[in-house]
């Protein structure tokens, strides 16, 4: 069983026209995890904290079945966000456990005002579901929302073999295109506030069966 305790949270058409990006995953290399953050288990420990978990969702990848389950830990139903703890399981087996104290947030969720962007691509209300090649696929949660503050991209490759987490950073999704088979997001990693300063944007995006990241 493998488990990973973790505590934080351009549009493009059908061809990127700038292509210098740094992989997150590939079937063949692997993952990059330059795009994952810890922080301080000495800030706040929760990985010793009962939970319960619940709403079971299956994705599918070639011959594998993964359940995706979301809860709360006990007596935690008063905090900030939806849920706090994601279980992946794969043919019944748990693959990854991850647990975030400042919360973790429905799509729908208005504190982070992203509803009618990701109403197309969330038919289940608590991630979005993307194919990346035929044998895999991308899930994305989203941290709790807090003030100026942004809230964390999750992001796990699901594929026939194996699940990872690729990506936990706190940055905003300013825009998801799915078209011609491609998937592509503009993000923003920072706050411009009162017309000061500049925005600082990247990309996510598959290219070649491989998913990117690159600075825009």
């Amino acid at each position: 069983m493998k488990m990973i305790f973790l505590f934080f949270s351009l549009s493009f058409s059908c061809v990127v026209s700038t292509h210098k990006g740094v992989p997150l995953y590939s079937n063949t290399d692997g993952v990059i995890y330059n795009f994952v953050e810890f922080i301080d288990e000495e800030c706040i420990s929760v990985s010793s904290l009962p939970y319960s978990l619940d709403n079971p969702i299956s994705v599918t990848i070639s011959a594998s079945t993964y359940t995706i389950k979301t809860g709360r830990f006990t007596g935690w139903d008063d905090e900030e966000g939806d849920f706090d703890v994601i279980e992946i399981s794969k043919n019944g087996q748990p693959e990854i456990i991850y647990k975030a104290y400042d919360g973790i947030a429905k799509m729908n969720n208005s504190k982070n005002s992203y509803t009618s962007l990701f109403s197309r691509y969330s038919s289940n209300g608590y991630f979005i579901e993307m194919p990346v090649t035929s044998d895999s696929k991308v899930i994305i949660f989203l941290g709790q929302h807090y003030g100026t503050d942004l809230s964390r991209l999750i992001i796990f490759t699901l594929t026939d073999s194996d699940v990872k987490l690729v990506h936990n950073k706190q940055m905003a999704i300013n825009n998801i295109t799915a078209e011609c088979g491609n998937f592509s997001m503009l993000l923003e990693s920072n706050i411009v506030e009162f017309g000061y300063g500049t925005p600082a944007t990247h990309s996510i995006y598959q290219k070649n069966d491989v998913l990117y990241f690159k600075d825009n």
